[in-house]
């Protein structure tokens, strides 16, 4: 529950190159989020490339609040 919370920080998600076992971003995790949020609460989401977060399930949540991250394919050097 995010009752009694004034700021809720996402800082890299989870994705597994860093976690065998992600906490991927749920539908019901973003609709509790983004209904928060609409309610007055403060979202602040830091995120690495593509390669090294889960940016497809941190979308679930952001487009709810009509904003999304690009996902680029990895194209080796």
């Amino acid at each position: 529950s995010l009752k009694n919370t004034n700021v809720y920080m996402i800082v890299d998600a989870d994705h597994v190159r860093d976690n065998p076992n992600p906490n991927y971003m749920s539908a019901k995790d973003a609709d509790v989020i983004a209904s928060w949020v609409q309610q007055g609460g403060t979202l602040l989401v830091m995120a690495n490339d593509s390669f090294n977060t889960d940016l497809v399930h941190m979308n679930i949540l952001l487009e709810k609040m009509k904003l999304s991250v690009i996902v680029f394919a990895r194209t080796p050097l």
